[in-house]
């Protein structure tokens, strides 16, 4: 087959594929959940945010609260105010009435995928008074087992689905043809089963990568938090050509199942698998590694050696006193 060919018969494939009433559903199926993991995406990055304007006017709630007892304690009076109560003394203002918190703001890019801020407190309220070892319990951010299986985002949909999107579409192309023996009429006619093969799974990576980031940044439009920021254009740029990277190393692996493993059924397997072990098994065992080789710091251990400075801090004052 000529070069000059391929053109058309990957245009005819590419038409093939838009009239299949399974396309179509795949696409909407797709298109629904990243809908729905751009909106829980903006929906955290909104809820933060929240968070952080309430945290800034209990700063200033607090900072006009010190002045105006500053104003009333400043005047002449026989009543005797212990220094740590008294607001006119930076002790007592810092163990009293200073309010500060600890934020950790969301980046421009965190509606896009959530990472490790579910499990970590977007604010802590800073104490400089006297405190206990369980000052972070008011930050637990959410539920184990909630946070087990993780959030339904954006970057969820585009790992974990986008693959099963590729492998219902593209998985099963060749398949009717090797079962019922077309390839080999195919391989007697002046097209190739080569080119054929290439056109069909170019077509496929073709519907694919547009409809992916098509929908994307649909979803992103309609329901996403995607402000702008420096070298925004670049950043989606290079976002965009990964993600049709990532499509197009999927509709490889069909291409390879599919030239590997006769029939429909065993292709399908076989990719499922693949999907399985690259979304599920390697990341869980690589969580599994980082966790053996670099173990978090033991929450119990941290409270035990609080106590202890605390125990030395109190017994450091009555020696002090005796």
């Amino acid at each position: 087959m000529s070069p000059a060919r391929f053109p058309r018969l990957l245009a005819a494939e590419t038409r093939l594929i838009l009239r299949e009433r399974l396309t179509w559903a795949i696409l909407a199926a797709l298109l629904v959940a990243l809908c729905v993991g751009a909106r829980t995406g903006a929906v955290r990055v909104e809820a933060e945010r929240a968070a952080l304007a309430r945290a800034a006017q209990d700063e200033a709630r607090a900072v006009r609260e010190a002045r105006a007892a500053h104003l009333r304690y400043a005047r002449p009076t026989p009543v005797t105010v212990n220094y740590w109560q008294d607001p006119t003394h930076a002790f007592g203002y810092m163990t009293q009435f200073l309010v500060s918190h600890a934020v950790k703001p969301p980046t421009p890019l965190a509606g896009l995928a959530t990472g490790q801020s579910d499990v970590q407190p977007g604010l802590i309220r800073v104490g400089f008074g006297f405190s206990t070892v369980f000052d972070d319990t008011a930050y637990e951010p959410g539920a184990v087992a909630a946070l087990r299986l993780g959030p339904f985002d954006l970057a969820f949909v585009l790992v974990a689905l986008v693959p099963l999107a590729v492998i219902a579409l593209a998985g099963t192309r060749l398949a009717a043809e090797q079962d019922s023996g077309l390839l080999r009429l195919i391989a007697a006619q002046p097209v190739g089963p080569r080119a054929v093969a290439g056109a069909k799974f170019g077509a496929a990576a073709l519907v694919m990568v547009a409809a992916v980031l098509g929908e994307t940044a649909l979803a992103l439009g309609l329901f996403g938090d995607l402000p702008p920021f420096a070298g925004w254009g670049a950043t989606l740029a290079l976002l965009a050509a990964s993600l049709a990277a990532y499509v197009g190393l999927w509709v490889a692996l069909c291409a390879l199942a599919v030239s590997l493993w006769r029939g429909a059924v065993a292709a399908l397997a076989v990719l499922v698998l693949a999907w399985a072990g690259l979304t599920v098994a390697l990341p869980a065992a690589l969580g599994l590694a980082a966790e053996a080789l670099a173990p978090r710091p033991s929450r119990i251990a941290a409270i035990d050696a609080s106590r202890q400075a605390q125990a030395r801090f109190y017994a450091g004052d009555e020696a002090a006193r005796v």
